[in-house]
C-alpha cells in the first residue's frame, strides 16, 4: 500500500482494534474508524481519527467507509453469539460484504481470522499453515468461511489473512476472567491432563499487522501469529498468580461437570440477554488438549518475532487491570 496512507479499521473500538488504531496513528497513518452508533468508544474516544458509522452484519455504510482508503484492517467479529446463524451473519457474511465494498478502491485488505478456523492440533505438535483446516465450532467455521471469501478476492486486490491463537493484553475481557479468579485466590484447571495453548500478546499481533501492510511478500498469504512457545494452562495460572502476588488454591474441575456448568450459564444468559461465556460451543473448545500453532512462516518470510513472552505479557496485563480498577 502507499506508505502512511489512510487505513480503515473495522472493529476499531474493540480490544485488538483499539490497540491497532493507536499503533497506526503512532506510525503516521491516517485512521478511519468503522463503528456502530451504539459502540462503546471508551478506548478510542478523543483520538485524532475519522469516524464512520456502519454495520458489517447488515452491510450498512460499508461503501462510504471504504471510499478513498488505502487499506482495510478487518477486526470486527463475533466471538460469542446466540446461535450458528449469528456467527455466520457477522463473521462470514460480514466479511464478504466488507470485501465487496473494498473492491472499488482495491485497498490492501487484512483479515483477522483465528486459530479456531484451523482447529486444534491432534497430537500436540504446533500446526502450521499447511494443516488442512478442521474447525470444530460455529465460531471457527464462520471465520474459515470468511477466509474463503478472502481467497475469492485475491486476484482483485491485496489480501492477507492472519490467524492469531488466544490474544491477551490490556483491555481484553475473556482471559480477564482467569485473572479475576486468581485475584480471588483460586486457580481453576480443567481436568488433570495436559492442556497446552499458544498465546500472543496484543502488541505483537498489532506489530505483525503493521508489517503485512508494508511488506508485499505478505500479499495473498495466510499467517499464524503467536509467541513461538506453547504453555500448559498450569503454567499460565502460575504466571498470573506471580504477576498478582497471590497465593492461590488450585481447583481442578472434572470435565464431566462442564455440561452442568454450561447449562446454568445458559440459563443465566437467557435472563440477561447476553451470550454466555461458557456454552455448548465453548465446551467443545475447552475439551481439546492442544490449541497450538507455529508462527515459523511469519518469521521465515517476514522476519516476525514476538517481543513479549507470556511472563512479560501477563505482568503488563495484570498491571493494567489493576491501574484501571478492573482487579
Amino acid at each position: 500500500m502507499a506508505a502512511k496512507g489512510r487505513v480503515l479499521v473495522a472493529g476499531a473500538n474493540g480490544f485488538v482494534g483499539s490497540h491497532l488504531v493507536e499503533a497506526l496513528l503512532a506510525q503516521g497513518y491516517q485512521v478511519r474508524c468503522l463503528v456502530r452508533r451504539t459502540s462503546d468508544l471508551t478506548f478510542i474516544r478523543g483520538l485524532p481519527v475519522e469516524w464512520v458509522y456502519g454495520d458489517i452484519a447488515r452491510g450498512e455504510g460499508l461503501e462510504a467507509a471504504c471510499a478513498s482508503v488505502d487499506a482495510v484492517c478487518h477486526f470486527a467479529g463475533a466471538t460469542k453469539a446466540r446461535d450458528r446463524e449469528m456467527y455466520f451473519q457477522v463473521n462470514a457474511e460480514g466479511t464478504r460484504r466488507l470485501l465487496a465494498a473494498c473492491e472499488r478502491v482495491a485497498a490492501h485488505f487484512v483479515y483477522a481470522s483465528s486459530l479456531a478456523a484451523a482447529g486444534p492440533s491432534p497430537d500436540g505438535r504446533p500446526i502450521d499453515e499447511s494443516h488442512p483446516p478442521q474447525p470444530l465450532t460455529f465460531y471457527g467455521q464462520s471465520k474459515l468461511q470468511g477466509e474463503q471469501f478472502c481467497h475469492e478476492y485475491t486476484d482483485r486486490f491485496p489480501v492477507v489473512i492472519l490467524r492469531p491463537p488466544a490474544v491477551y493484553g490490556p483491555r481484553e475481557r475473556d482471559i480477564y476472567f482467569y485473572f479475576q479468579m486468581v485475584n480471588r485466590g483460586v486457580e481453576l484447571l480443567l481436568g488433570r491432563g495436559e492442556r497446552r495453548a499458544s498465546f500472543v500478546f496484543v502488541q505483537d499481533l498489532v506489530a505483525l499487522v503493521l508489517r503485512v501492510l508494508e511488506d508485499d511478500r505478505a500479499v495473498g498469504q495466510t499467517y499464524f501469529v503467536a509467541e513461538g512457545k506453547s504453555y500448559d494452562w498450569r503454567e499460565m495460572s502460575e504466571l498470573v498468580a506471580t504477576a498478582l502476588s497471590k497465593r492461590t488454591v488450585r481447583v481442578v474441575v472434572p470435565e464431566g461437570l462442564l455440561p452442568a456448568i454450561a447449562a446454568v450459564a445458559g440459563l443465566q444468559a437467557r435472563f440477561t440477554g447476553q451470550p454466555a461465556l461458557l456454552n455448548g460451543q465453548k465446551l467443545i473448545e475447552l475439551r481439546q488438549r492442544y490449541w497450538v500453532c507455529s508462527a515459523e512462516k511469519a518469521h521465515r518470510e517476514l522476519g516476525f518475532e514476538a517481543q513479549y513472552d507470556l511472563a512479560t505479557g501477563v505482568r503488563l496485563t495484570a498491571q493494567w487491570y489493576r491501574q484501571q480498577g478492573w482487579l
